[in-house]
């Protein structure tokens, strides 16, 4: 398991860590963490959206006004595959995370404009998906 020490993310800093959070909230981070690794090991671009992150109302009326979108999934891989504009994944945890309302609502848009929205419940799960992504055709 990859942990943010491995990752030279100082404590603190994006991730929540010394803030109260819930086991879920941290064991989905911590997977994502790694599934976020994974990924940069195999050189396969992508952007992590901070959207889950605990922020003081301040900080998080100006990430709004900054264009932030509640709901939007987790991990974005720019890559064009089986007639899909890109990959997204929402991050949730085994068993217990579930979707809410808004994140519901932006990915059916996103759906609908081209994009292949999947929701991974660990590491393993979106790694398979992603390799399976990647096996598609380039151009449908």
């Amino acid at each position: 398991m990859v942990l943010a020490k491995d990752l030279d993310i100082p404590w603190g800093v994006g991730y929540g860590f010394g803030k109260k959070r819930n086991k879920r909230s941290y064991i989905e981070q911590s997977w994502q963490m790694q599934f976020s690794a994974w990924l940069k090991e195999k050189g396969i671009k992508h952007h992590a959206s901070p959207n889950g992150e605990k922020r003081s109302s301040r900080s998080g009326a100006k990430l709004k006004a900054l264009g932030m979108w509640a709901g939007f999934p987790d991990i974005f891989i720019p890559v064009m595959r089986g007639g899909y504009g890109a990959l997204f994944i929402e991050c949730k945890t085994e068993k217990t995370g579930k979707l809410q309302k808004n994140q519901v609502e932006c990915h059916c848009y996103l759906r609908e404009q081209g994009y292949l929205v999947e929701v991974a419940y660990s590491f393993a799960e979106a790694k398979a998906k992603v390799l399976l992504y990647l096996s598609l055709t380039q151009y449908a």
